[in-house]
C-alpha cells in the first residue's frame, strides 16, 4: 500500500539532481533569464517550479502506476478484459493487457521524465476513452452524490494535459 509513495520519493530524490531546463524568455515571466552556449536568451526554471511541476509528475506516476499494479497483481485484468468484451470491444482482454502495461510502464517514463509529453497524452486517451464509454453513464461525482463518476478523470485529464504542455520541447 505504501509502496507507491516510497517509489515516489526515491525517484523524486533522483529527478532533483537533474539540471533546471531552459525555457525561450518571456519578459512577463517571473523566471530569471540565462544564457546559453549561443548566445540566446532563455529562462532557466526556478527550484520551486522544478519542485512543483516534479512533485505533480510524480505523483501522477504513483497513482496511476498504483492502479495499473492493482490491477495487475490482483486478478483484475481478466475481468476488465471480459468487460470490454461485453461492450463489443474486439480483443478485449489484449486492450486490458496494454491498458495495465502502459499503466505500469509508461509511470517509470514519467517519475524518470522521459517522454513526459508522449505518455501524458497516451494516458489522456485512456482516461477520455473510460469517460465516455463508463463514468459519463454514471454521472459527474466519483463518491457521494454518486458513484463511479467521472470527476476524478477529468481531473486527471486536466492534469496530464498541463503537464504534457509543460514537457514540450520549446520552439526556437
Amino acid at each position: 500500500m505504501y509502496l507507491p509513495a516510497l517509489f515516489m520519493i526515491i525517484f523524486w530524490c533522483l529527478c532533483i539532481r537533474q539540471k533546471p531546463r531552459c525555457k525561450p524568455y518571456n519578459s512577463c515571466s517571473k523566471v530569471k533569464p540565462c544564457k546559453t552556449d549561443k548566445g540566446i536568451k532563455e529562462e532557466v526554471m526556478s527550484l520551486q517550479q522544478v519542485f512543483g511541476w516534479g512533485t505533480l509528475r510524480l505523483a501522477l506516476a504513483g497513482l496511476i502506476g498504483a492502479h495499473g499494479w492493482h490491477r495487475a497483481l490482483n486478478g483484475g485484468i481478466g475481468p476488465f478484459g471480459q468487460w470490454l468484451d461485453n461492450q463489443g470491444w474486439p480483443m478485449g482482454v489484449l486492450i486490458a493487457v496494454a491498458i495495465t502495461a502502459f499503466e505500469i510502464i509508461g509511470t517509470l517514463f514519467l517519475a524518470l521524465n522521459r517522454y513526459v509529453t508522449l505518455v501524458c497524452l497516451g494516458y489522456v486517451g485512456i482516461y477520455a476513452t473510460g469517460i465516455a464509454i463508463l463514468h459519463a453513464k454514471a454521472g459527474w461525482f466519483v463518491v457521494g452524490p454518486g458513484r463511479n463518476g467521472a470527476e476524478f478523470s477529468a481531473l486527471l485529464i486536466l492534469v496530464l494535459l498541463s503537464v504534457a504542455v509543460h514537457h514540450l520541447p520549446s520552439r526556437r
